[in-house]
């Protein structure tokens, strides 16, 4: 299969007919954020693959395991965190191996009050056993507030 780009950013989308390995690899980002927003640790957990790589928005450590990226979780959850993803291009390589990247907003609690935290992201997909899991994921703070997405 050759390399394919989906943007699925209105503003910037490219037309082609979406594969059905493509339509399935969207979805992984759609069922992160909804447990995520549902704050399902077991379920944001079994995303990532055994040998997951997770380098986490507000958090130093780099998290490489099942056990510290649930901790990650756990401590992320009691900030109540909602997500929104604003924009993501996917690029599939054929095959077993996909990148999405973009830009997400988080919306968390601190003291009892909400801010927003926009950060930039990049998962890693890899296919094993028929199954698309995490292999890395990387999400940091973008420097400024974006003034051109809402």
């Amino acid at each position: 299969m050759p390399f394919s780009t989906l943007i699925d950013t209105p503003d910037l989308a490219v037309e082609h007919e979406v594969t059905e390995a493509e339509a399935e690899i969207m979805a992984l980002l759609d069922k992160w954020a909804a447990a995520l927003n549902q704050h399902d640790l077991e379920r944001v957990v079994s995303l990532y693959a055994d040998r997951a790589v997770l380098l986490p928005t507000i958090s130093s450590e780099l998290r490489t395991d099942h056990d510290r990226i649930r901790a990650y979780f756990e401590m992320l959850f009691q900030r109540m965190p909602k997500l929104r993803v604003v924009q993501s291009i996917l690029h599939h390589f054929g095959g077993n191996v996909a990148v999405r990247s973009g830009i997400y907003v988080f919306t968390l609690d601190k003291d009892g009050k909400t801010d927003n935290l926009w950060a930039r992201f990049t998962f890693i997909y890899h296919q094993e056993n028929g199954e698309w899991k995490i292999m890395t994921h990387h999400s940091s703070t973008l420097p400024e507030t974006p003034t051109n997405l809402t």
